[in-house]
């Protein structure tokens, strides 16, 4: 179903009749992020992986393409107790192929190696990621990128290890700041290893109706905008 009525107008069924009793229940949320784009802001999920990370028992993911959700949706399929997968309308770019991606519960992929920052992204922030580190490229930044399609459990040594090797890190998600990917890196940043955490997502608003690239551009999402944030992140660290 829809992500925002699967984990809003159901939250009280996902918490108490699915993840308390531990069912092996699998919750795919549509419309995820901006990507309801027209449908306007009643139909966009843009809480949703704030909501299920909350929950005891409950898996939950992000997957960057088409492909890398067919991959994730057999491994939850397999995984016994309650899961969430958000995924997106419409058409988004291709990052992966199926007959090689792979997904591990609670486990990140490293996608490009570096040593001045660590992007971390999910949903279609990935390849919006993908272009921003050959930009970075040609203006010297060196940027890791990992893509954490498992929110919950998050891969913490992946984190702990960006944190000490690249002493800088910016998250990237279609998601509310708050609550969702880049609050899950913040946690475990300050619990293990504290280092500059710079988060992007909807800053706290409503967003309106429109294409969704063009809606990632305008909330400060698109490609430039990481561009920028990380230049900006790089420099004073500096």
């Amino acid at each position: 179903g829809f992500a925002p009525f699967m984990t809003m107008r159901a939250c009280e069924q996902l918490r108490t009749f699915i993840c308390y009793p531990n069912l092996n229940v699998n919750v795919v949320g549509g419309m995820g992020g901006l990507s309801a784009s027209t449908e306007g802001v009643t139909h966009m999920g843009l809480e949703d992986i704030g909501i299920t990370r909350s929950f005891p028992n409950m898996i939950v993911t992000a997957p960057a393409d088409g492909e890398s959700a067919y991959v994730i949706g057999r491994a939850l399929y397999e995984h016994v107790g309650p899961t969430y997968m958000k995924i997106f309308k419409g058409a988004v770019y291709k990052v992966f192929d199926r007959n090689t991606y792979k997904f591990e519960i609670g486990k990140a992929n490293l996608m490009r190696e570096g040593t001045d920052v660590t992007i971390i992204a999910n949903g279609p922030m990935v390849a919006l990621s993908l272009e921003a580190c050959d930009i970075l490229a040609g203006q010297r930044v060196n940027a890791r990128l990992l893509e954490m399609p498992c929110v919950k459990p998050i891969d913490r040594e992946a984190i702990i290890a960006a944190a000490k090797e690249t002493g800088l890190i910016v998250t990237a998600e279609d998601h509310q700041l708050y609550c969702g990917l880049g609050s899950a890196v913040t946690e475990v940043v300050c619990d293990e290893y504290p280092v500059r955490v710079v988060r992007m997502g909807v800053k706290d608003t409503f967003a309106e109706s429109g294409d969704h690239y063009e809606l990632l551009e305008k909330y400060g999402l698109g490609t430039d905008s990481i561009v920028k944030t990380v230049l900006d992140a790089v420099q004073n660290k500096k």
